[in-house]
């Protein structure tokens, strides 16, 4: 037994010591661990470009970078700056009422299906078939093999696959997704002499690399985000010009735009603590702990050849020593990186902090408006909204109306409204020409179609 406890002693050491890290920073359950690793990746990744390089020469690089940037800058001649715009960073306070629809709801029987007859999921998705402001809904009948279809309470058919097909509309869409998010592309060019350049405007003057230019299909919209380890975000849009934000970046970011690919929106988590500065305390402390365990390291070495009672002695000596420590180093160790997520819009608005982990979306009905779900919230434009109770947001079941003001969600028993109205749940729903419109089963053989103007 004591052998094996020796053994499994020296064998967790020399684990620790081989990959550059203590006994007291499991201990302490990798406290720093975390934090240093994804700091030190951003830093080879963002100013070497190849992962193999070193710390040192990381650092090396950055420095030469930044000063290479301000002699540039100096030898340049002084140009006119743009205005800096003001960034709010609070999430904006408040709650909007609860409000309905503009009109009332239309209900209209569509049909009742047969008890032979199913919806045809296979070749409808979900039974519902929608193009060109016609909705119907496809049925298979068991009793004669052949499909039918229910369009505004009429039953047509029977058809044969192809000749259902050629009953629907050509420009028909089988589902229609509630969330019309895309990301923008993005190309990478560097600074021109401190100057982020684009449609033959200048932005600046700026210390650090471009990290990315987003820019939509026709060019009409842009985000420039230029990186510096040593400073934080700062970001440019034509709107706005020079953005500076007092957080640090180092997760990825994404830019979003909505239906019409004019409105661009900027998430990204961001943190206080500058993730350079935080990495050289992080190794810092990291060599305190490796310092400080060596006692440890050498009362294990008293336990070889060592009677039972002289080992438990050890044993007791060493359990004190490790809570001395640990106490030590609670109280020196560097603060943790928290990153959060920030929405900056292309007026230089920002919006947070929210969750890191926050889904932001526009919808298909909700033009320019845009939506933040986490933890269970939805915010509209930055403004919480209240919630139907048991329905969890996400971005795939969200309808947001064109002024902003209403909402509807779709959950696995119903769609629900922001005026708390609840309706069936619907086979499916869609956008069309100013209404929301969707389909429901009552009554296990109603087919019924809502519509509102939304």
């Amino acid at each position: 037994m004591r052998k094996i406890w020796i053994f499994l002693t020296c064998f967790m050491l020399a684990v620790n010591l081989a990959y550059g890290q203590s006994w007291g920073e499991k201990i302490i359950k990798k406290a720093g661990k975390r934090a240093e690793e994804r700091a030190k990746q951003k830093v080879e990744d963002k100013v070497n470009k190849k992962v193999d390089k070193t710390v040192d020469d990381a650092f090396d690089e950055a420095g030469n970078a930044v000063k290479g940037n301000k002699d540039k800058k100096d030898k340049t001649e002084k140009k006119e700056e743009v205005k800096v715009k003001p960034v709010a960073t609070k999430a904006e306070s408040g709650q909007r009422m609860k409000q309905g629809p503009r009109g009332p709801v239309k209900r209209t029987e569509v049909g009742k299906i047969l008890p032979s007859e199913s919806i045809d999921v296979a070749e409808s998705s979900g039974g519902v078939l929608s193009g060109g402001g016609e909705i119907s809904i496809a049925v298979y009948n068991v009793a004669d093999r052949s499909f039918y279809i229910y369009k505004d309470g009429k039953r047509t058919g029977p058809y044969t696959k192809s000749e259902m097909k050629a009953q629907l509309p050509a420009d028909r869409v089988k589902y229609v997704n509630a969330n019309v998010t895309r990301k923008v592309r993005a190309s990478q060019k560097p600074l021109q002499d401190g100057y982020v350049v684009e449609e033959g405007k200048k932005y600046g003057p700026l210390e650090g690399e471009l990290y990315y230019l987003y820019e939509n299909e026709d060019k009409s919209a842009f985000i420039a985000v230029v990186y510096n380890m040593n400073a934080p975000l700062a970001f440019v849009t034509p709107l706005a010009g020079v953005v500076k934000t007092d957080k640090y970046m180092q997760y990825d970011l994404e830019v979003l735009t909505n239906e019409s690919g004019k409105v661009l929106l900027l998430s990204i988590p961001l943190t206080s603590t500058n993730p350079q500065k935080q990495m050289e305390k992080q190794m810092e402390y990291n060599q305190i702990q490796m310092e400080k365990m060596k006692p440890i390291i050498d009362l294990t070495k008293k336990m070889q050849g060592a009677s039972t009672e002289e080992q438990m002695k050890v044993v007791a000596e060493i359990k004190r020593k490790k809570e001395e420590i640990e106490k030590e180093l609670k109280e020196i160790a560097p603060d943790q990186l928290v990153f959060e997520k920030y929405i900056y819009t292309l007026d230089g608005k920002g919006y947070g902090p929210y969750a890191k982990d926050a889904m932001i979306c526009f919808s298909r009905s909700g033009g320019e408006h845009w939506a933040a779900m986490f933890n269970g919230t939805l915010r509209i434009d930055g403004v919480e909204m209240q919630v139907p109770g048991g329905i969890y947001p996400t971005s795939d079941i969200l309808w947001i109306s064109p002024d902003g003001q209403r909402f509807a969600l779709k959950e696995y028993d119903k769609i629900a409204f922001s005026d708390g109205k609840e309706y069936p749940y619907p086979m499916h729903v869609t956008y069309e020409n100013g209404e929301l419109i969707w389909l429901c089963m009552e009554n296990k053989e109603s087919i019924v179609r809502y519509s509102l103007d939304f």
